[in-house]
């Protein structure tokens, strides 16, 4: 089980890696990645090793990077599509309740964001990202929820 954990952790962490590359290898302000506004896409998640639990999968995070002076910003708020609920996320910053910087419409299974348009441009520095996770059923039913927490940093122009 340990292994099948490090081994979605790492997948993770190798999607936000290519996110932060393309994004600070670009010449412009978005990355390098196409905009449309809080659209869902195909997520092409791969998730070896599935136990076959029956639970809610949650994906991980790494460490986060936006641009400053923007509230476009690209994040990657997937669902995976072995779940059989819809997702809404739930952006904080530096505390758990606090501030909300973005809030999600559902996300279907087998889908994701990418491109997100927070509340507010954020100052350079550093930030703790808390990501609430709530699941809800089909019915409306809203399901075991989940809070992670990532580091975030924004950077200057």
């Amino acid at each position: 089980m340990r292994k099948k954990i490090l081994l979605f952790i790492i997948v993770a962490l190798a999607i936000i890696g290519v996110i932060v590359y393309i994004n600070m290898n670009s010449d412009d302000n978005m990355g390098g990645i196409r905009y449309t506004p809080d659209s869902q896409e195909p997520w092409n998640e791969h998730l070896e090793g599935d136990n076959g639990s029956g639970g809610i999968k949650i994906p991980g995070f790494g460490k986060l990077y936006f641009q400053s002076g923007t509230k476009k910003v690209q994040m990657t708020l997937a669902n995976p599509s072995d779940n059989d609920c819809y997702f809404i996320y739930t952006l904080h910053l530096n505390d758990p309740d606090g501030e909300i910087i973005y809030t999600s419409d559902k996300v279907a299974p087998g889908m994701a964001l990418y491109d997100l348009t927070i509340i507010r441009p954020l100052d350079v520095g550093e930030y703790t990202m808390y990501i609430h996770v709530a699941p809800y059923s089909s019915d409306g039913k809203q399901l075991n929820a989940a809070l992670l927490k990532a580091p975030l940093t924004v950077m200057g122009n």
